[in-house]
Parts: C-alpha cells; sequence; structure tokens
C-alpha cells in the first residue's frame, strides 16, 4: 500500500468516527487553515532562499485540501436529517 494510500485510509477511519455536527465544525476549521496555508504561499517577499520553506508550505496546502476534501466527503455520503412536521392545535 502506497503512502498515500495510507493516508487517506486514515483520514476516512477518523472522518468516519466523527459524529455529523463535529465534522462539520472540523471542515470549517481545516477551510480557515487551507486558507492562512495559502496566503503564506501567495505573501510577497518570499525569496529564492526560502525554497524549502516555500515546498513545506505547498505540503501543508496539499494536507489540508485532502483533509478537507476526505471530510466532505463522508459528511456528503451521510444520511441528511429528517425533522418530523409538527402541526399545533389549540382545541
Amino acid at each position: 500500500m502506497s503512502q498515500l494510500s495510507q493516508v487517506v485510509g486514515e483520514i476516512q477511519q477518523e472522518a468516519a468516527a466523527v459524529p455529523t455536527g463535529e465534522l462539520g465544525a472540523h471542515i470549517r476549521a481545516s477551510l480557515e487553515i487551507l486558507t492562512e496555508y495559502i496566503g503564506q504561499l501567495q505573501s510577497p517577499g518570499r525569496s529564492a532562499a526560502s525554497l524549502d520553506e516555500t515546498s513545506g508550505a505547498a505540503n501543508d496546502v496539499l494536507y489540508a485540501a485532502l483533509f478537507t476534501a476526505l471530510y466532505v466527503q463522508e459528511l456528503a455520503t451521510r444520511p441528511a436529517r429528517r425533522y418530523a412536521k409538527v402541526r399545533l392545535s389549540f382545541n
């Protein structure tokens, strides 16, 4: 099993274990982290000397994007909550 498929499997198992309500919170937090990483990569003033930092930041972006995508996939496969209709009568 390749390292990437092992990571994907681990993230999928983690996502499956998270309750639905918390899953949305994890996704929002992951999107915020992803936004920060992308901002760091796009920040002006990055020099060629910081190539190792850029490579590390790019890996962080890829991991955060993969994590977020797999959590969204897990959330999308869960059944939607159903709400019962309630009628109140004042008879």
